[in-house]
């Protein structure tokens, strides 16, 4: 057992970004469920399996991503030809699982069905929009920066706690100029990239990278 064990995380090591062929393995759909929410998952057996055959088996959890395509298509393959039973899934909210409701108000009651309505917030609409708005504002600084002159441009300088001498002041040079531009840009490539990646805590993700992004170009 601990032989096969060693073998497969070896093998695995040594294996590159390519899919592990399927030979000798069975793989098919199956459908798990945690606290009523429905996951999808693959189940690998060694081809050839009897009903009354009792394999060991081994349910392999994802690290970062959360889905189960490179354990699947890497992994579970080199387990099951060495004769283990493997359980891959996608994680609550990640792949092609389902994510666990969660409301910002109280839990509304259900209807004579048993059914539960809510209304839903166009969040990654509201994301895209400001970002690309933000990215909008950038502009008029390609336009109005002058070359040629090493002084701070386009600066604004007014006293903010005026008991301790403190004033909110900021500006441009020709260096930051073009991190301004290039952070207002890359914020609408990553909200589009997180479109259909993001499903688990889609509001808070979108609002703290916002926010973040905004940090990034004031300071």
């Amino acid at each position: 057992m601990r032989n096969a064990l060693l073998a497969c995380f070896l093998g695995f090591i040594a294996l590159d970004a390519a899919d592990a062929p399927l030979a000798g393995v069975d793989k098919r759909p199956v459908t798990i469920f945690c606290d009523g929410v429905r996951m999808a998952a693959d189940l690998f057996s060694p081809k050839g399996l009897k009903p009354e055959q009792k394999l060991p088996a081994l349910i392999l959890c994802n690290g970062t991503g959360g889905t189960k395509a490179k354990v699947g298509n890497r992994t579970a393959p080199s387990f099951a030809r060495a004769g283990f039973i493997v359980l891959s899934f996608d994680y609550r909210g990640w792949g092609e699982s389902d994510s666990k409701l969660i409301t910002l108000e109280a839990q509304p009651r259900p209807d004579a069905a048993g059914n539960v309505k809510v209304e839903a917030r166009a969040v990654r609409w509201v994301a895209l929009i400001g970002a690309i708005i933000s990215f909008a504002l950038t502009l008029p600084l390609y336009a109005g920066f002058q070359l040629g002159t090493a002084d701070m441009q386009f600066v604004e300088n007014s006293m903010w706690i005026e008991r301790f001498n403190v004033n909110y002041h900021l500006g441009v040079d020709g260096i930051s100029f073009w991190f301004v531009l290039l952070t207002a840009f890359i914020n609408v490539v990553v909200v589009i990239a997180g479109w259909e990646v993001i499903t688990h805590k889609v509001n808070q993700y979108m609002a703290s990278f916002l926010i973040l992004s905004g940090l990034k170009q004031a300071f």
